[in-house]
């Protein structure tokens, strides 16, 4: 039998580098060198997920689509920021 996929070597045989665990953390507590608006990620050789693109806090959601190709896929996060409907500041 097969072994059971793990977060780390997903069904498909495509890895995680340890840098995009780390990176996907640090990014979601907004911290040190991940305070970022962006992180692309791309499957490289087709056997592993590494970080593309990084884009800093002042980046626009222009800046953020103009890193994506018109004709690969690509794998994101974006920090967007928003008021609600009671007029507060927020992100997700």
């Amino acid at each position: 039998s097969r072994p059971k996929p793990t977060d780390d070597n997903m069904a498909t045989g495509v890895t995680v580098a340890d840098e995009v665990s780390e990176a996907f953390e640090a990014f979601k507590l907004k911290r040190g060198e991940f305070d970022l608006r962006y992180l692309t990620f791309v499957i490289e050789n087709n056997t592993t997920i590494v970080i593309e693109n990084r884009g800093p806090k002042e980046s626009t959601w222009e800046d953020f689509t103009a890193t994506l190709p018109a004709d690969e896929c690509r794998y994101a996060v974006v920090d967007f920021e928003f008021e609600t409907t009671d007029g507060r500041p927020s992100s997700k």
